[in-house]
């Protein structure tokens, strides 16, 4: 079976809730050929079945690829459940940081999606806020 069948696999094990199955086709797979979504079932997969490490680093995976791809939105959600799960786990000053990445990452999409917005439709933006 190729790479692509294993990984259609896992995302249907996955889709199906077998986190057991979706866990091991995901985590035999090589990094390179993960997508954002990929490392974000992995990690749901591993934190389901208890293996922490293995959530964290993939969400830290999951975070860096959306963040590279300019996805902002998935960046912000990834780094927001890489914080809930280490300060959820007692390890405040990690998770605190993440809190600091995602609220960043919040920030810069909000300006993005503004500034959009304004160049797109301006009828829409009451007028004491047009330039």
């Amino acid at each position: 079976m190729g790479v692509v069948e294993e990984l259609i696999r896992a995302r249907e094990a996955y889709d199906r809730r077998e986190w057991l199955a979706a866990y091991g086709g995901l985590s035999d797979a090589r990094p390179d050929e993960l997508t954002a979504d990929d490392f974000v079932r992995l990690a749901t997969a591993a934190y389901l079945l208890g293996r922490r490490n293995d959530c964290v680093q993939a969400l830290q995976r999951a975070y860096q690829l959306n963040l590279d791809a300019g996805d902002l939105l998935a960046a912000v959600r990834s780094a927001f459940w890489l914080a809930l799960v280490l300060l959820t786990s007692g390890e405040a000053a990690i998770g605190g940081g993440w809190v600091a990445r995602f609220a960043t990452a919040a920030r810069r999409r909000r300006r993005r999606c503004r500034g959009a917005r304004l160049r797109t439709h301006p009828r829409d933006v009451p007028a004491h806020l047009r330039r």
